[in-house]
């Protein structure tokens, strides 16, 4: 994960497990959500999120019915990880 701002990621669990997640924080290391506290536009940069990064196939999603949303592995039936 790259960042170019005061966000931050916090990893809890192993990539490739139910149990994954990264969380954020930001610049006064509050918890925040990827999904609501993180803005489209920074100036002339845009912020976003990659579900599925280059060259790899495990999916993350966002866990909207998560407090504070972190990034989980999809466990959907179907989905590879």
């Amino acid at each position: 994960v790259r960042f170019f701002s005061s966000y931050s990621p916090e990893v809890v669990g192993s990539a490739g497990t139910p149990e994954y997640r990264m969380h954020f924080k930001d610049g006064n290391g509050n918890k925040i959500s990827p999904w609501h506290d993180i803005p489209l536009k920074s100036g002339e940069l845009f912020n976003c999120l990659i579900e599925i990064p280059k060259m790899t196939k495990p999916k993350m999603e966002v866990a909207v019915k998560e407090e504070m949303n972190p990034i989980a592995q999809d466990v959907k039936k179907g989905a590879e990880g």
